[in-house]
């Protein structure tokens, strides 16, 4: 009997090089694991599905599993019991706007957008914006989505700015956008991670591990000189816009080794420490969140 594969939600971006690595390079089939990616369009939605057991793993910003998890975001008739098991990126995430937009001062009275109000990294952008003199009432900031939605509509005009990730930041800013100053302290964020409900994790925790060996091929892999030229083309034959040039920087900025895709799939306790102040500053919630371990279980990892 064929064993059905695994079902792993995802947004569509850069930040799956890994996933298209090990399925392209068969590091997936040789750990004894089959996995099928289904694209999703916004948080709510790939959360939903979690829930619901139309995938088991998702891997999104780390802020939607604490969302889900302390209540801050509700699915009607689930009560969710998450855990994050795999590091992924520190978002990669830039404030790109709109042609016109020279600065922070012209997004005063403009509509920015996000994937979701209470949810991922809505909470980054707010705090761009105040660390700039941006009051929150001074801009209509509107859900849009996962970072291609957004960064359509960019392009299309509807919103003044928005958050995007690698490699959308470089098609916009080849579109005639600008990239907003600010970001660097982002390279204390934890972005993205893989994560699953703790039931299935712990009656699959063989296949867990086997995933997770595979993820780590994969970024052997791409961490090896001789395999730029097919990550390129990988990233290219995901996201058809970029030409050879911008593949290259985009599979550059994915690669860096101190900012981009996390090496040793530990997800940065820092990291989730700097998602929970920005969720304790901007959600409004009662209870101060302030323990990072509570959304991770690190057992299904590979030894380092």
């Amino acid at each position: 009997m064929a064993i059905a594969p695994l079902r792993v939600a995802v947004f569509d971006g850069g930040w799956n090089l890994p996933l298209w690595a090990g399925i392209d390079q068969g590091f997936f089939a040789s750990h004894g694991v089959s996995i099928e990616l289904r694209y999703v369009g916004g948080s709510a939605e790939l959360v939903e599905r979690l829930l619901r057991d139309e995938v088991q793993v998702a891997i999104a910003g780390i802020d939607n599993l604490v969302a889900y998890q302390e209540g801050h975001a509700r699915i009607p008739g689930i009560r969710p019991d998450l855990v994050a098991f795999l590091g992924g990126d520190r978002g990669f995430l830039s404030l790109v706007a709109a042609p016109g937009i020279h600065g922070y001062d012209d997004l005063r009275g403009r509509t920015l957008s996000v994937d979701a109000l209470s949810t991922g990294f809505a909470f980054v952008l707010r705090e761009l914006l105040a660390t700039h003199g941006i009051p929150a009432d001074d801009v209509e900031i509107v859900p849009a989505g996962g970072t291609s939605q957004r960064y359509a509509a960019l392009l299309a005009g509807r919103h003044a700015a928005t958050l995007l990730r690698t490699p959308y930041e470089l098609l916009a800013r080849e579109a005639g956008c600008r990239i907003l100053p600010g970001a660097d302290w982002l390279d204390d964020y934890m972005g993205s991670a893989a994560f699953c409900q703790r039931a299935w994790a712990a009656a699959s925790s063989d296949t867990l591990r086997a995933f997770a060996r595979a993820y780590r091929a994969a970024m052997d892999w791409l961490a090896r000189p001789d395999t730029g030229p097919r990550a390129a083309a990988l990233l290219r034959e995901h996201a058809p816009d970029l030409d050879p040039a911008l593949s290259e920087r985009a599979r550059d900025v994915l690669l860096a080794p101190a900012t981009g895709l996390i090496r040793d799939l530990r997800p940065s306790m820092a990291g989730i420490a700097t998602v929970l102040a920005l969720r304790n500053r901007h959600a409004g919630q009662p209870k101060a969140l302030d323990d990072p371990a509570r959304y991770v279980d690190l057992s299904h990892l590979p030894p380092a």
